[in-house]
């Protein structure tokens, strides 16, 4: 819980290992265990990946809430495995609330959006339909 407290300071995991008495792979692996989810989906949840270097896979996953402008999760990857046990987290009446699903074109978030968000309109953001009008 400390570790947790002090990661709400802009600190890095070196500093934070320090502070507690354990190497920085310790500190990192204990932080790598700490579950984010707030436990509440916004209105409108938008999804993304971008090129990253995570556990060996070439893309990462980011979750947002594009109203707030708030990044909500980073996954370690996009595969529909990764996405399914994410969302899986969350009760049915949380992904229920969800309205509306912005993501590109890829097929596997296009799956995710038909499988737990029912109740939500897909769209495609707004860079992506552009860039395939074009």
């Amino acid at each position: 819980m400390q570790i947790f407290e002090q990661l709400k300071e802009c600190r890095s995991i070196k500093s934070i290992a320090v502070q507690n008495n354990m190497s920085p792979p310790t500190a990192a692996r204990i932080i790598n265990e700490i579950d984010f989810k707030t436990g509440k989906l916004p209105q409108v949840l938008a999804i993304d990946e971008f090129r990253g270097n995570a556990g060996g896979e070439k893309y990462q996953c980011i979750i947002t809430d594009p109203v707030k402008k708030v990044v909500l999760d980073i996954l370690p990857a996009r595969t529909e495995v990764c996405l399914t046990k994410y969302f899986a987290k969350f009760s049915k009446s949380e992904r229920e609330n969800v309205k509306y699903f912005v993501s590109d074109m890829w097929k596997p978030f296009a799956n995710i959006a038909t499988a737990w968000f029912k109740n939500s309109k897909q769209i495609v953001d707004k860079y992506h339909w552009i860039r395939q009008v074009n």
